[in-house]
């Protein structure tokens, strides 16, 4: 690499330039295109001190509705505000501005009136909340309007000081970074032609670590992972020696109440309200042990790169993100050493970890992006002993694939049956029957330690006849326990098991190529369910089709038996544990089954198709460039669709 940087500084210099101009040319010719071309204008209503205008008319409504909640007629009153503007002439509205004072939060709704083009009056409606927390009030509108009415709901003892209407020309820096990272993707896909033959890690890290960023830092300090909080939790408090400062910020942060934000003039207000919210000297200080819980293991980089930010002081916005960026960091490394050592199928890890819920859950505080890169990591591994059959094993490589498979595992055990896989290594990967005993002996013990630490509780309490134990407190309404649910299996097996296979095999498909598994930003919202008609042909291609490159390396039947056999076994394993955990005794379906479980083992799947029949003529390389450039694709389309519009 720095031999390839010396010899072309100054074609990468050219580029460097050509993405900057390009960056900024599109943000002023696009995106504030009305800004340059229109008249720029701040036009500001003050109603303070009761200010009255000839085409402004304010209106007050007391309003009352019904609703029905448990067969009784609930009666709600409030109190709408209705501002209604004419404007002398049509004029593009790029951005509302309101200024308010309230003791509560409440709602603002805008209807922005124009011409549809057939001669009638159409409205666009513009709906968000405005926090008590806050004076300012931010919405993007963008678009050309003849008048408006904006009606302000339950803002109940406060006052609106001024409406502002703007088309101000503004350089959006988190648009121009993500402006950035979409031409240096498409340079590089043109021009780094010789890195996609046999050093795909390297565009792999250069994607996975600037759209990783985009995520990071388009998410900010917004709610966006599955359970984030309890994640944070961990690894913010993992991140002190044994006394952890709660500061306020850091509170709001673990208990899910920190302020929604779609602007990105809120953004800075909330990130301000944050950063004044850190205070160590004002920390509540709890006490905890210094050994972090093996099951914690996982949030290690999260708890060290929080760690290294408080050391640095960093304002809490941004040791917020850092944290994120370990857990990025991590998963970049360890899928690119998997993408580097495999001898076969490097497209097929790089998909996979490129697809959006699973970068996305390395962009979150989350376990996940350590199961899925540690998991893919240790089949790799395994898959090249058993391709290179005559080679014996290796103790540094065995120790490697038992620590990946272990370390994957710790978070969620259920993945732990995957290191049979090295139960079933070749005869002529040992030195001798015996070694090979041992061998096979030592994984097994090494399988039941991990599965003992979570089966262990249920069997005592079984034994014991607790069958409350394993409730789901969070669910009143529904009766659940682990061992009452336990029994009940044991008392129907064969009810349970049609249920459990009959239910894998329905939602199998869904699972695999949909949108779910896939394509999932948690809170934030998913792809458009068309993404599935992408999704599937390219995992098919991918593992039905193979370069020539690659067809020397094909797995044995036996071994995509044994693959396939594991993988039903995990989600088995999967389905059971949430039927377990989550469900309603005796209930007919699952309840907390979701397609991102299944994420960890899908790298696995494409194996099982490949085959020496249908074969790519084509150079290796123009076929991981194309395939790379389908992914750039996905990826950066949900930082623009999903995660941008929070920024603007």
């Amino acid at each position: 690499m720095k031999t390839y940087i010396k010899e072309h500084w100054r074609k990468l210099l050219v580029m460097a330039g050509a993405v900057i101009l390009l960056t900024v040319l599109v943000e002023l010719l696009v995106f504030n295109f009305h800004s340059l071309f229109d008249d720029t204008y701040t036009t500001r209503y003050d109603f303070a001190g009761g200010q009255t205008y000839d085409h402004v008319k304010i209106e007050d409504v007391d309003y009352s509705t019904t609703t029905e909640q448990d067969g009784k007629t609930v009666e709600s009153k409030g109190l709408e505000t209705d501002y209604t503007f004419t404007f002398p002439e049509k004029m593009y509205i790029k951005k509302l501005h309101i200024g308010y004072q309230s003791p509560v939060d409440f709602s603002i709704t805008m209807n922005a009136y124009n011409d549809n083009g057939y001669g009638e009056t159409a409205a666009t409606e513009y709906y968000d909340q405005s926090l008590a927390a806050f004076t300012d009030y931010y919405n993007n509108i963008g678009q050309d309007a003849t008048g408006c009415k904006i009606r302000v709901v339950n803002n109940f003892n406060g006052t609106i000081d001024f409406i502002e209407f703007s088309n101000e020309l503004t350089m959006n820096p988190y648009r121009m970074f993500f402006l950035a990272v979409v031409f240096s993707c498409i340079l590089f896909l043109i021009f780094g032609a010789p890195v996609f033959g046999r050093k795909l890690e390297v565009y792999f890290a250069f994607l996975s670590l600037l759209a990783g960023s985009i995520y990071i830092i388009f998410g900010g300090t917004l709610r966006i992972g599955w359970d984030e909080q309890v994640h944070f939790d961990n690894a913010y408090s993992n991140a002190y020696f044994s006394t952890v400062q709660y500061t306020e910020a850091a509170t709001i942060m673990k208990e899910a109440h920190q302020p929604y934000y779609n602007t990105l003039e809120e953004r800075q207000y909330i990130a301000d309200y944050f950063n004044s919210k850190d205070n160590t000297d004002q920390a509540v200080l709890v006490s905890k042990p210094r050994f972090i819980p093996y099951n914690q293991w996982a949030y290690i980089t999260q708890t060290l790169f929080l760690a290294i930010g408080r050391l640095l002081h960093l304002p809490f916005t941004i040791l917020y993100m850092f944290g994120k960026f370990g857990n990025l960091l991590l998963y970049t490394l360890v899928v690119a050493l998997a993408i580097k050592y495999a001898k076969v199928g490097k497209a097929i890890v790089a998909v996979i970890a490129l697809l959006p819920t699973c970068l996305f859950q390395a962009t979150c505080y989350a376990y996940d992006g350590v199961a899925i890169s540690f998991t893919i990591l240790g089949f790799i591994l395994w898959l090249n002993e058993v391709l290179d059959k005559e080679k014996k094993l290796k103790w540094y490589n065995v120790l490697a694939i038992v620590g990946c498979f272990v370390f994957a595992s710790l978070p969620k055990a259920i993945y732990i049956i995957l290191l049979g896989l090295l139960c079933f290594f070749p005869k002529t990967k040992f030195g001798s029957k015996k070694q090979r005993i041992f061998f096979i002996a030592g994984v097994v013990a090494v399988m039941i330690t991990i599965i003992y630490t979570f089966l262990f509780p249920v069997a005592s309490q079984t034994s014991m006849g607790n069958v409350n134990w394993g409730s789901d407190v969070r669910n009143e309404e529904s009766e659940t326990g682990i061992v009452k649910q336990l029994m009940m299996i044991l008392d129907h097996p064969w009810t349970y098991t049609k249920l459990l296979v009959g239910t894998i095999f329905k939602t199998f498909c869904d699972y695999i190529f949909g949108i779910g598994a896939n394509a999932n930003f948690a809170f934030l919202g998913a792809y458009s369910a068309q993404f599935t008609y992408l999704f599937t042909p390219l995992f098919l291609g991918l593992g039905f089709i193979s370069c020539q490159e690659e067809t020397k390396y094909v797995l044995d039947k036996k071994y995509k038996l044994l693959i396939g056999v594991l993988v039903f076994g995990v989600f088995c394993l999967i389905w059971t544990a949430l039927y377990l955990s989550f469900t309603q005794i005796g209930a007919l379906g699952f309840n907390g089954v979701q397609p991102r479980y299944y994420l960890p083992i899908m790298v696995m799947l494409p194996f099982l198709c490949r085959n020496k029949t249908l074969v790519c003529h084509g150079k290796l390389q123009n076929y991981n460039r194309i395939v790379m450039a389908i992914m750039t694709f996905v990826v950066l389309y949900g930082a623009y669709s999903i995660m941008l519009p929070f920024n603007v």
